[in-house]
Formats: C-alpha cells, structure tokens, sequence
C-alpha cells in the first residue's frame, strides 16, 4: 500500500494542480484507511471537504466521521456523521445515524444514542442501517 501512496504523492507533487487531483486525494485517504493510518487519512480528507459538493463531500463527511470514530475521537466524528442526517434522504443519512448512535453509547450518553436509533429505525427508508438501528435501539431499551 505504502508504493500506492508514494506514487500518488510524488505525481501530486509534481502536478499539484492536475485535473486528477480530487480522485488523487480520495484515493490517498482510501489507502491510508484501508491501511489502517487514519490520522495520515486527514490531510487529504479534509482538502477534499472543502472542495467537493453533494454526494462526494457526504462520502467525505462520511470517511472524516469513521477516521475520528476509529481514533475514539468520539465528538469530532459525530460532527461529521451529523452533518450526513441533513437532507434526510440524502445516501447516507442512515448510516450517519446509526453512527451518531454508536459515538454516543461510546461516550456514555445511552438515552441520546437510543433517541438516534429510533429515528433511523422510524426513518421512511429500509436498509442495513435502519435494521442495526431497530437492533441497538430495542436492546438499549431492554436493559
């Protein structure tokens, strides 16, 4: 992965206004998580945070939220993941729920994690996330 890397920077470094560069950076972010050094991620994400629009920056919203969730950085990543909940029908409205849900359990605020749930599991749309929601919200409530 670490070849990957270096090829993209040094064609960055040597064309640092290419046409390429978004995807350049997008894929320098993949490869760094795929490589588990999500701080190293950073840099490139938050570039490209401030130069995408619609689907591309919800998918780096998305990416910036899973850097700071797997660096327990709990508050900055619901940042992130929150900012995927408007519009509500946006592509990743509900997995950014469910994810505000589980930065919350991480920080011990359990009624505010299950009040997330419950709006993903009562949300209009039918997929993996909502179903986690129902899952995390029934057993929260249970216990």
């Amino acid at each position: 992965m670490t070849g990957a890397l270096e090829r993209i920077k040094i064609y960055m470094n040597t064309y640092p206004q290419g046409k390429d560069r978004k995807e350049l950076l997008s894929l320098s972010a993949d490869v760094c998580i795929a490589g588990k050094k999500y701080q190293d991620a950073l840099p490139a994400l938050l570039e490209l945070e401030k130069t995408t629009t619609g689907e591309t920056q919800e998918y780096t919203w998305y990416r910036l939220g899973r850097v700071y969730l797997k660096s327990s950085l709990y508050e900055r990543a619901i940042f992130y993941f929150e900012k995927l909940l408007s519009p509500s029908n946006g592509t990743y409205y509900t997995r950014g729920g469910y994810l505000v849900g589980v930065c919350l359990e991480y920080l011990n605020r359990v009624k505010d994690a299950i009040q997330f749930y419950q709006q993903i599991a009562n949300s209009e749309k039918s997929d993996e996330w909502v179903e986690k929601s129902r899952e995390r919200a029934a057993l929260l409530t249970t216990k």
